[in-house]
């Protein structure tokens, strides 16, 4: 199967850009790492499929390829659930350095 990875992974990097939009900075990483492994994926599944001795058949073959995609949404989702938490705790912290600071200053709980 003539199927360059290298070729396909930049293509799909497009696309999510252009999907995540403003957000694509925070994902880009992980998903970088993600698409590879869907691409090494697409190709084993394809040569499998398309090999002499009939391993993977067409049916079995689409199975494999939309588990796959699951897979990768489940996979993004939870780094994206991780840095949502990450986000979360920075920002709790700073929120911290708020109230001791401004409590400090007046003297009472204020914050």
């Amino acid at each position: 199967m003539d199927l360059k990875i290298n070729e396909l992974v930049p293509k799909m990097m497009t696309a999510a850009e252009q999907s995540f939009g403003q957000d694509w900075r925070k994902v880009k990483s992980f998903v970088r790492i993600e698409f590879n492994a869907i691409a090494r994926k697409i190709k084993e599944i394809g040569t499998a499929v398309l090999a002499q001795d009939n391993l993977i058949d067409l049916e079995r073959g689409k199975i494999l390829l939309e588990n796959q995609k699951i897979l990768a949404a489940q996979t993004i989702a939870a780094a994206a659930g991780m840095l949502l938490a990450a986000v979360q705790n920075a920002i709790n912290a700073v929120f911290d350095q708020i109230r001791q600071f401004v409590n400090g200053k007046v003297g009472i709980a204020l914050i």
